[in-house]
């Protein structure tokens, strides 16, 4: 049975309006997303200018390589076999020398991207054998 016709431009104006309502609100979620990966990108910049680690960063570029998130950094902390072997060859493949800043700038990433895996940082750094001395 079909509706009548006086009905059908209400649900579509139903419909439309639930439409803008949608995009307004998931238009806010992106400003907040944002606004908190700016303040995390400006964070990271100024403690990674602070320890020296990456003088040279930008907030426009912690911002585009890290996002909100840093996912890439804090899941590969969940411990997969896989990205612990990601972890172990990039930091073999640093020169010992850079070693204890390549910890220090991944400690500041950590911290400002995902502080309650600051841990299992440490104990990534102790599975990769990373000499005391280099933290």
């Amino acid at each position: 049975m079909r509706e009548p016709v006086r009905q059908r431009p209400l649900r579509l104006l139903a419909a439309g309006l639930l439409a803008v309502s949608l995009a307004a609100a998931l238009a806010g979620c992106a400003d907040d997303d944002r606004q908190v990966a700016q303040e995390r990108a400006e964070r990271l910049v100024e403690l990674t200018r602070s320890n020296g680690t990456a003088p040279e960063l930008t907030v426009e570029v912690a911002r585009n390589l890290y996002g909100e998130h840093a996912y890439a950094v804090c899941a590969s902390l969940a411990g997969s076999p896989l990205d612990l072997a990601v972890w172990a060859r990039v930091t073999r493949a640093v020169p010992e020398e850079l070693v204890q800043d390549l910890v220090a700038y991944d400690r500041s990433v950590v911290e400002v991207y995902c502080p309650d895996r600051l841990d299992d940082y440490e104990d990534l750094l102790d599975t990769l054998n990373v000499d005391e001395s280099d933290r």
